[in-house]
Parts: C-alpha cells; sequence; structure tokens
C-alpha cells in the first residue's frame, strides 16, 4: 500500500513528532500492525509483522533509536487494512493532495464496492478533493518530479495540470523534464503555469497546422475552373490537395468523341506539361496540322507557267 512520500520525513511537523517521541521516551500513539502466517514466515523468514498504520511513528522511533509500541493483530491476510490505513492518516497528520489520492486509488483498486463517492462519505471529505486528489495521484510521474517535492502539489493545481496532460501530454512532460534543476528555484504555482502554458503554446502550434491546412485547401478548391463554351457551362476543372487536375464534364459523348478528347488531352500533356518535342517524338511523320505551337508550316507550291511568271515577284 502506498503510504508516505519521502518529503514527509523532512517536514517540520516531523521533526515535532521525534521531539515528543523523544520527551516521552516511547511513541504515546502505539502503530498498528498484523503478525504475519506461518506460511509468510517461512516465505519472509526475517520478517514477523506487516505495518498496517503508524509508518510516521515507526520512521520516528527508528530515527530517535527507541523501541516502538505497537498493537499487533492476528486478522487474516484477506481483509483489506487500506481504508483502516487511510481513516488514521486523515485523523493525524494530514496527507498531501498526492499522497492522498495514492492512498484512494489504492483502496479502490482492493475494493470493488466502493466508488470515490461512496468513499468520501465514509471518510468525512469532500469529493471534490477525493476526484481532484486522484487526478494529482494519475499525473505522469515526471511531473510529480518536477516539483521539490510532491507535498507542493494543491488540489487547485489539479485541474491545470490535468488539462495540461489531456491537451498536449508530451509537451507537458517535456516542459517538466526541461524545468529540472530549476525546480529549487520555482516555487510551486510557477511549476504548474510552465507546464500549462507549454501544453497550450503546443496546442495552438498544432491547431495553427490544421488551420493552415484548412486555407491552403480552401486556396485550392477557389482555384476550380468552370469550363464554359458559347457562354455554356460545359464542366468544371478542379485541383485536389495534392495539386492534381480532375475535369469533369457535365456533357455525353460519344465513344468517338471521348477517343478525340483523350487524344486531345494526351497532346496538350506532351507538349505544355511534360515538353516533349513532337519532332522528336515522331521525326519520320509528315506534319498534318496547318500550325503547330503558332507557327505556320509552309507548303511547296507548284511554279507558275512560263508566261504567267511574269510580275511574279
Amino acid at each position: 500500500m502506498p503510504n508516505r512520500s519521502q518529503g514527509a520525513y523532512s517536514s517540520i511537523s516531523f521533526d515535532e513528532l521525534c521531539a515528543s517521541i523523544i520527551s516521552a521516551k516511547r511513541n504515546t500513539q502505539p502503530i498498528h500492525v498484523r503478525a504475519l502466517t506461518e506460511a509468510e514466515r517461512q516465505a519472509y523468514p526475517e520478517q514477523r509483522y506487516e505495518l498496517i498504520s503508524g509508518e510516521r511513528r515507526l520512521r520516528a522511533c527508528i530515527e530517535c533509536e527507541l523501541p516502538v509500541r505497537a498493537v499487533i493483530t492476528t486478522v487474516p491476510q484477506t481483509k483489506n487494512f487500506g481504508m483502516d490505513a487511510l481513516m488514521e492518516n486523515l485523523h493525524r497528520e494530514n496527507l498531501s493532495p498526492f499522497e492522498f489520492g495514492q492512498q484512494i486509488r489504492h483502496v479502490l483498486a482492493t475494493d470493488s464496492t466502493l466508488s470515490f463517492r461512496r468513499l468520501a462519505t465514509k471518510l468525512g471529505c469532500n469529493v471534490s478533493n477525493v476526484s481532484r486528489a486522484i487526478d494529482i495521484a494519475s499525473l505522469p510521474s515526471e511531473l510529480i518530479a518536477a516539483f521539490a517535492s510532491c507535498s507542493d502539489i494543491r488540489y487547485a493545481d489539479a485541474k491545470p495540470l490535468s488539462d495540461a496532460v489531456a491537451t498536449a501530454r508530451d509537451a507537458a512532460i517535456t516542459e517538466a523534464l526541461r524545468i529540472g534543476n530549476d525546480r529549487q528555484a520555482l516555487k510551486p504555482a510557477e511549476i504548474v503555469a510552465l507546464i500549462a502554458t507549454a501544453a497550450k503554446r503546443n496546442a495552438t502550434k498544432g491547431q495553427n497546422s490544421v488551420d493552415a491546412e484548412k486555407g491552403m485547401s480552401n486556396d485550392r478548391s477557389s482555384s476550380n475552373r468552370a469550363l464554359f463554351c458559347a457562354d455554356r457551362e460545359v464542366g468544371l476543372l478542379k485541383q485536389d490537395k495534392l495539386g492534381r487536375v480532375q475535369v469533369n464534364l457535365m456533357l455525353t459523348l460519344t465513344s468517338e468523341q471521348q477517343g478525340a478528347l483523350a487524344k486531345q488531352i494526351e497532346s496538350f500533356i506532351q507538349r505544355r506539361v511534360l515538353r516533349i518535342s513532337t519532332e522528336k517524338a515522331s521525326p519520320a511523320q509528315p506534319q498534318s496540322a496547318d500550325f503547330v505551337e503558332g507557327s505556320a508550316l509552309l507548303t511547296e507550291v507548284p511554279p507558275l507557267p512560263k508566261d504567267k511568271q511574269r510580275g511574279v515577284a
């Protein structure tokens, strides 16, 4: 079961607990442990008990080098002690939102009869705080590590941090890693703001890319051109996102007309798009057209009779 974070043992309240234990030469409030079964002791020969609650008091007694007073239970391992530990922690030193969320998640995972609303009622806690604590405990580990201590994360930080992960997870994690060693110099609120801003910036950049793509698509759509013959619209020339051209005719063509049109299109592509010379493509073939690319072809004219050549320039 997840319990206190390491930051709980470097706080003023923990120092005060140690001082009170030294003064009384014992922990006045016993910890709660469960005696291991014979099978468990064979599996773990160096262990005799499982801690149920009182981790801070146990840790304080160890640091003060004093024996720890404990209440021992022989309740079978099948009992879920998560709720007991959570209740005791709430009635003693307050858990941080992250610690609270971790323990709530553990209790919910081990007791299928509980919902977080029902759990909140049993604990006498605000349902909103229970929900936000779960959100904080569910954050990526990189975001938790961006803070000097997980105890620095407040209930109010749950929404901006969760939103940042939902909006741009990779950007939020990257920013958390970038903060790195600066976390000691930054206030918790500043860290939250940096992560939230990085996620929003990434989301905006992505939206701009989408808008640019839409704009490009609209520009291309606006380049579509209607085809007219004798003031009558006969078709539409379209261009897709990749710049490819489609010609849609609103006419019915016979097979012969379709063949002639195909040849005209092929000729246009050959000469105007691929820039392939007609002469190079078929040098042995005589030219049958009167005009090619706007240049007139001169044909051989038979000579006039001698009596009619006078006056010919």
